[in-house]
């Protein structure tokens, strides 16, 4: 089973690749969509996982917030 802190870093590591990628640059908005019911396998809604949430969350924002880039997230 992936924990908390796997997954962070997972989301971390997606996030750089699409920074380096896309040529995303300081003041820009990444807009991120997600369900953490969908990560952990079940259908969207079925399963709200907030401790999830946060953990997406704050491995997206150590890729972000130091080459200050913006997020915006619907999830």
């Amino acid at each position: 089973m992936i924990t908390l802190k796997e997954y962070s870093l997972q989301a971390r590591s997606a996030m750089e690749e699409l920074i380096e990628k896309a040529h995303v640059r300081a003041g820009q908005i990444i807009v991120v969509g997600c369900s953490t019911s969908e990560v952990t396998g079940f259908r969207i809604g079925s399963h709200s996982a907030p401790e999830m949430g946060k953990a997406l969350f704050d491995g997206v924002m150590e890729a972000l917030a130091p080459r200050g880039i913006f997020l915006a997230a619907q999830c």
